[in-house]
């Protein structure tokens, strides 16, 4: 029982993991496009 608990919380914590990093990836190039989206309306 134990062991089933903590493989469900290793699995969880990769699926978080994923998530984050997916997250993190996107914020990257949201932030890249308004930079462009700015230096393109500024120049």
């Amino acid at each position: 029982m134990l062991l089933h608990a903590y493989g469900i919380l290793k699995s969880f914590e990769n699926w978080f993991d994923t998530q984050v990093t997916c997250l993190r990836h996107l914020g990257l190039r949201t932030t890249a496009a308004s930079d462009t989206a700015q230096g393109v309306l500024l120049s």
